[in-house]
């Protein structure tokens, strides 16, 4: 099928087959030029996004598929596109198969669009050919560029809508849809429903500005990611890219989906992503249970990084921080429940600006927002790490779960209680908390954040916060396990973290601030680990702490500790060593 030229409102614009096309040339054959996109320009500026996270069971059949309840997902997807106007939000993205076709065309047709310079990418229900046809009557007033798909062999297509504005040489406005389809069936064993009834396409679309300088974008739906290589998109090795990837996944951390952005920080690929997957508890007919995950989230590889101010404030309104290791990228998840979210975020490219302005320091939070079914509309709400709850039965474990400490300092208190100092010299540095780096798994570790029921999560949760609770609780305020110079611990000594230089490794102070100490319960250790590790620890806090006391198991509780002034270079680094030991009951 060759492409076919038609006037506005009277047939659909239908491209070339080419696994990659670039959107800005298909405009510039119907004299058009697209309107430059502020998330692409390579500058030091902000662009704003928001993304919706919807939660719904979705409705999968062969006539159909998209949110079982369409009335409601109806009333939210009119409220979130009128925010999207409201914020002038530069990016706006919905997941796949979320918006309903009707609620989306009746907006259109009513006005609403995104202004010149911004971009909306909404994952769309399913569309049979005879209804993909049917869209520029539809909706005449807009320029319809549709991507190629297979015939024959399913009964619908899955699409993505990617809206922007283009002007003619007369500088008139045109608003302009690119469709593009799901390219790759979902792998479903049960019941290979997308390899079944689906009908795949053949292109992706690459959005970018009209100069040589811009960010390109690229959009996956779903189970296009499987296999999908970075280097093949047109000039990646030498253009900065902004993937999008809306998902409805029950899985979207399994080794197959999360291939594609390995490999390609693997390479050190200027490269972001911002995933959109449906809210935790999303569900699929003919599939029993549901979701236990969101993970909608942003991807930026990038040698600076949020402040720890930013870091807390993002964590307040939902969005939590995490390292890849292996990848040395930043990943910013969203809080799995459904939400509505607003954010601002450095550019995937800063190469505009004047080296002393390029600091790609990631997204920064505006508000969440949550769904009130009084109103009919999204309004803001805080948003709940679900911290104080799993606090609860480990008993009184303040500071933690409560208001004082932020959720970084919490797990930092956490992770120096139990001496798991296992980084360099700036473990503290949230690149390097135990609790927030990340292997290839990409399992989070945010102790703070109540996430999926993962065991390996479970038990490190369980174990930072059951050693914490006993050394709090149990082993302190026990004056048989205190040596005489600290016999005022149980009555005047407070646990608290914060991370600013001479206390990055003190979690206990008497009540008036004085007499910095750190105080460590590392559970059950053997001789050789707990040497290990209290050498590690005085090493790491003996500069600025010369107060150091660790208890351990062995048979019963022993206390090792120091309280000498740092050696000199040469000397026995093991100071003033004791053992105080009682029956462990």
């Amino acid at each position: 099928m060759g492409i076919t030229s038609r006037r506005r409102g009277q047939d659909i614009v239908v491209v070339n087959p080419n696994p990659n096309l670039i959107a800005r040339q298909l405009l510039e054959q119907r004299g058009l030029q697209l309107v430059p996109l502020n998330t692409l320009i390579p500058d030091a500026s902000l662009y704003s996004a928001l993304i919706l996270q919807p939660l719904d069971r979705i409705s999968a059949s062969k006539d159909r598929v998209g949110p079982d309840d369409r009335q409601l997902s109806g009333r939210k997807l009119s409220s979130f596109l009128t925010i999207a106007a409201q914020e002038h939000a530069d990016l706006v993205l919905c997941p796949e198969y979320y918006a309903s076709k009707d609620i989306l065309l009746d907006r259109l047709n009513q006005g609403d669009f995104p202004e010149p310079g911004r971009i909306w990418i909404l994952g769309v229900e399913s569309i049979t050919p005879a209804e993909l046809a049917q869209l520029p009557q539809r909706a005449p007033n807009i320029e319809w560029i549709v991507a190629m798909h297979q015939v024959g062999g399913g009964m619908f297509l899955d699409p993505v809508f990617i809206l922007l504005n283009s002007t003619d040489t007369q500088g008139q406005n045109h608003k302009v849809c690119f469709v593009q389809f799901k390219i790759v069936p979902m792998a479903d064993p049960a019941q290979s429903f997308e390899r079944n009834h689906l009908i795949c396409g053949t292109e992706r679309f690459i959005i970018n500005n009209n100069d040589d300088q811009s960010v390109l974008l690229a959009c996956l739906l779903c189970s296009d990611s499987l296999g999908f290589d970075h280097d093949a998109l047109p000039q990646s090795l030498f253009h900065p890219y902004l993937l999008v990837h809306l998902q409805a996944n029950f899985s979207p951390i399994h080794d197959a989906f999360r291939e594609y952005r390995t490999n390609a920080y693997h390479r050190d690929r200027d490269m972001e992503l911002i995933a959109v997957n449906w809210a935790a508890g999303f569900g699929v007919s003919g599939h029993a249970g549901s979701s236990s995950y969101g993970d909608s989230c942003i991807f930026i590889k990038s040698g600076q990084q949020s402040r720890d101010d930013v870091i807390n404030q993002n964590h307040q309104a939902g969005l939590y921080y995490s390292y890849l290791t292996p990848g040395r990228a930043h990943k910013y998840f969203f809080n799995y429940n459904e939400h509505l979210f607003l954010f601002r975020t450095t550019k995937v490219s800063q190469r505009l600006a004047q080296s002393v302005q390029q600091d790609r320091t990631g997204p920064q939070m505006v508000r969440a927002s949550m769904w009130c079914n009084q109103t009919g509309e999204w309004l803001p709400a805080a948003v709940s790490d679900g911290f104080a709850q799993m606090c609860q039965p480990f008993g009184d474990v303040m500071p933690l779960g409560g208001v004082v400490l932020t959720a970084l300092d919490q797990e930092r208190l956490l992770i120096l209680t139990n001496g798991r100092i296992e980084n360099a010299d700036n473990w503290w540095a949230a690149e390097n908390l135990l609790t927030s780096t990340m292997d290839a798994t990409e399992l989070h570790k945010r102790v703070s954040v109540d996430l999926p029921d993962e065991p390996e999560i479970r038990q490190l949760r369980n174990e930072l916060l059951g050693n914490f609770s006993r050394l709090r609780n149990d082993i302190i305020p026990n004056g048989s396990l205190l040596p005489e110079r600290f016999s005022s611990i149980p009555g005047d000594w407070n646990f608290n973290y914060q991370a600013v230089v001479g206390s990055y490794h003190v979690n206990v102070r008497k009540g008036d601030g004085t007499a910095p100490t750190t105080a460590c319960f590392v559970g059950n250790q053997s001789a050789a680990d707990q040497q290990r590790l209290f050498e590690r620890l005085y090493k790491l806090s003996s500069e600025h702490n010369p107060r150091l006391l660790m208890w351990w198991v062995e048979g019963g509780i022993h206390l090792r500790l120091n309280c000498s002034p740092a050696p000199r270079f040469g000397e026995d680094p093991g100071g003033d060593l004791r053992s105080i030991s009682r029956e462990d009951r």
